[in-house]
């Protein structure tokens, strides 16, 4: 199990923290000839800002999942970090609404927001990039959270997620110029 952003994993009932409970063997423990047992192992890290948390039901593999959560992580920094210019979000940003090709991953993301963006009514919009930076969120998190002086700027209301024009089948997108999207920034040092 991977949890974001400050998401926690669900907490053990009363009857679970009981250590009279048994635990019932699956079907797996029964054919192996030996009793189910509750294992996990853990392990926190740095993410986009904030934390995540990655939680395996058999000890031996967490490194390995690690490896594999860290690179996924990574290909998603790459393609959709608004603070590196070599991402593909920095280049659709910067393609002054012309139609520019993207990634797979890329376009599944922004497939993502825009589902979300509907979902919402548009209360979580992927175009509200622009309003970010009007309020000064056009740096990382670390340097954004030690300037403590006070906005000078009304963010506005984002352009739209109707304005995005992506077509998964050609793995394309379009958004007008001047619209920037939006995606998370990477890791705080």
């Amino acid at each position: 199990m991977l949890a974001l952003g400050g998401t926690t994993p669900r907490q053990p009932t009363e009857a679970e923290q009981d250590p009279r409970a048994r635990p019932t063997p699956g079907p797996a423990a029964i054919s192996a000839g030996r009793p189910a047992t509750a294992q996990e192992a853990g392990r926190s890290f740095g993410v986009f800002g904030t934390f995540g948390s990655l939680l395996v039901t058999r000890p031996d593999t967490l490194e390995a999942a690690y490896r594999v959560v860290s690179a996924e992580l990574a290909a998603i920094d790459a393609a959709c970090s608004r603070f590196r210019p070599d991402s593909e979000l920095s280049l659709v940003n910067a393609a002054g609404g012309r139609v520019t090709e993207v990634s797979i991953l890329f376009a599944e993301a922004l497939q993502t927001a825009l589902t979300a963006a509907a979902l919402t009514d548009g209360d979580v919009d992927p175009t509200c990039g622009g309003c970010l930076v009007r309020l000064g969120y056009d740096r990382d998190f670390a340097e954004v959270r030690a300037d403590t002086s006070p906005l000078t700027r009304m963010a506005g209301p984002a352009p739209g997620w109707r304005l995005v024009e992506l077509d998964t089948g050609w793995q394309t997108v379009r958004v007008p110029a001047g619209v920037l999207l939006d995606r998370r920034p990477r890791r705080a040092p």
